[in-house]
């Protein structure tokens, strides 16, 4: 072809003209090749197939990150607040080597209510226990609720003394129980009449672990 001089025009409908202009769009603007841009190989399914997925995976990251988030403010308390809520069994095991079996029923400021296959109620010093265990296969929780109340350990011994309740008590040593009625509860000592006509013992509050309640009493 000589210099100035321009190819014949082809018609539109002319055979191969489709293919030349198709050509010409895709090398002007490559992204436009194929339905939407997915190419030959895509189409409208395989679209909303990547759709899909980007969003799957994006929920399960946020998901992820929340459970983070959720774990990162677990408290205790809001364990055995969760624990107590499902009225399940657990064990409570303390510092002293004592072990409470039962469901948990109530949460205090500072200590839990615990009630026994027996329908003995136990309460517990939270700084008592080390750790509260659930039976195999219990879904698990992360305690991250908020958890308030007013009532006190004092506030509970104070009303087992109101009411005279025979109690089993357990210091922080291993082996330290005492069993008897209770007879008052002050600022910080239990007067306790021991079982047997064995006198009377003073406890500091301070001391106590755990209480039983013996309803038999």
């Amino acid at each position: 072809m000589a210099p100035n001089e321009f190819p014949p025009s082809r018609d539109a409908d002319s055979p191969g003209a489709a293919d030349e202009i198709g050509s010409a769009r895709a090398a002007r603007d490559p992204g436009r090749s194929g339905s939407l841009g997915l190419g030959p190989a895509g189409g409208i399914g395989a679209w909303l197939g990547r759709l899909a997925s980007d969003e799957a995976a994006s929920t399960r990251a946020q998901l992820a990150w929340m459970q983070r988030q959720a774990a990162e403010e677990g408290t205790f308390a809001g364990v055995l607040a969760d624990l107590a809520e499902r009225g399940r069994p657990v064990a409570l095991h303390l510092h002293n080597g004592r072990r409470h079996r039962g469901a948990l029923t109530g949460l205090g400021r500072d200590f839990v209510v615990l009630v026994t296959g027996e329908g003995r109620e136990v309460l517990v010093h939270l700084d008592s226990v080390t750790s509260v265990r659930t039976v195999p296969g219990e879904p698990t929780t992360i305690g991250d609720r908020p958890v308030h109340s007013d009532a006190s350990w004092h506030d509970a011994l104070a009303v087992l003394g109101e009411q005279r309740e025979r109690v089993v008590l357990s210091g922080p040593e291993p082996g330290a129980v005492l069993a008897g009625e209770v007879r008052a509860v002050g600022v910080d000592v239990m007067t306790l009449r021991l079982d047997g006509g064995g006198g009377t013992a003073y406890v500091r509050l301070a001391s106590v672990s755990d209480v039983s309640v013996d309803e038999s009493g």
